[in-house]
């Protein structure tokens, strides 16, 4: 997480410490599991509207083929 102040820009990083490899290696490593949970988030709305979308084809289609079996007489 980049937290900014005025004057500088602090990484909140685990594990917390002075060493700027592990500061840096952790920064990457959470800045990674980020994208990978943005990522997922998106590959399930991408998902839920791929439903909604086939859902509201089929209904069309459903309603389609009932008025022309209305209109044609048939059952």
């Amino acid at each position: 997480m980049l937290l900014e102040t005025n004057s500088h820009a602090h990484f909140r990083t685990q594990p917390a410490g002075r060493n700027i490899v592990a500061l840096t290696q952790a920064w990457f490593h959470d800045l990674e599991r980020e994208m990978m949970e943005a990522a997922a988030r998106a590959k399930a709305a991408a998902t839920d509207a791929e439903r909604k979308i086939a859902a509201e084809m089929r209904d069309k289609r459903a309603a389609a083929i009932a008025a022309f079996k209305a209109k044609a007489g048939l059952k």
